[in-house]
């Protein structure tokens, strides 16, 4: 308390300003969406973080070139990591943390790193088999995870606008920021300036709209996974498995 002694105030990690208690509930709230922020900000990273990993190590065992190349990656890094994170730490949903902050991005970013790779990398082999150049299937590649990783950012939980002149609910704050990253890239894949920059092909509309269509059911293929945290339940138990194996063999 504010009109307590300076040895306590001191000592104190707390000081309730004014003796105010119900300042409490916004300052847990501020807490917990700053919390949030942070989970969601790593999610985010590790995700890409693994997908690129994978997809490198995945060429390299098949013996196919090199997939990005570091402008390329710029871009997958601009339209999937670097604006998500500055508009999702104010969107944010504030929420309690129920596991280490670790495991709650773990969780998330696992499964879609793999889930990426799984489908970005054949789409590269495949544009390779069927005689398309380095460059053109480096840009497919670089399309189809662009348009992924876009998609993944509705796993997210996004707050609702209730304040602003404009309220408007989370999944259209969600689907704003979705489509909004879509377009931005699709800008710079049909100009020239934008393509010259970032070492991109331009890709016939019907194989950007494939890519796109495919990128759309795999992203509803994530959404209905997750809701059934069988993915989650499979990766908490493979977690606390290992532990519990270690401590066996002791």
């Amino acid at each position: 308390m504010q009109s307590g002694s300076p040895a306590t105030r001191g000592v104190a990690d707390l000081v309730l300003v004014r003796d105010d208690f119900s300042i409490l509930p916004e300052a847990i709230r501020d807490g917990q969406r700053i919390v949030a922020a942070m989970a969601a900000t790593l999610t985010v990273l590790l995700a890409r973080t693994f997908y690129v990993l994978l997809i490198i190590v995945g060429a390299a065992i098949l013996q196919l070139p090199f997939p990005f190349t570091p402008r390329q990656n710029s871009i997958l890094a601009f339209v999937t990591v670097g604006v998500p994170i500055l508009v999702l730490a104010l969107w944010i949903k504030p929420g309690p943390s129920r596991s280490g902050l670790l495991v709650q991005t773990l969780r998330i970013s696992i499964p879609l790193a793999l889930g990426v790779a799984a489908v970005a990398l054949p789409v590269y082999a495949t544009a390779l088999l069927n005689g398309a150049s380095v460059e053109m299937a480096r840009t497919m590649l670089t399309t189809i995870a662009s348009f992924m990783g876009i998609g993944a950012l509705v796993l997210i939980p996004v707050a609702a606008d209730e304040d602003g002149r404009v309220r408007m609910p989370a999944w259209m704050r969600t689907l704003l920021l979705v489509a909004s990253l879509a377009v931005a890239y699709l800008l710079v894949l049909a100009t020239g300036p934008g393509r010259s920059f970032f070492q991109l092909e331009p890709l016939p509309a019907e194989i950007v709209a494939t890519l796109g269509v495919l990128a759309a059911l795999w992203t509803w293929a994530v959404i209905h996974i997750h809701r059934t945290r069988v993915v989650q339940v499979g990766i908490d138990t493979l977690i606390g498995w290992a532990p519990t194996r270690a401590l066996a063999r002791r």
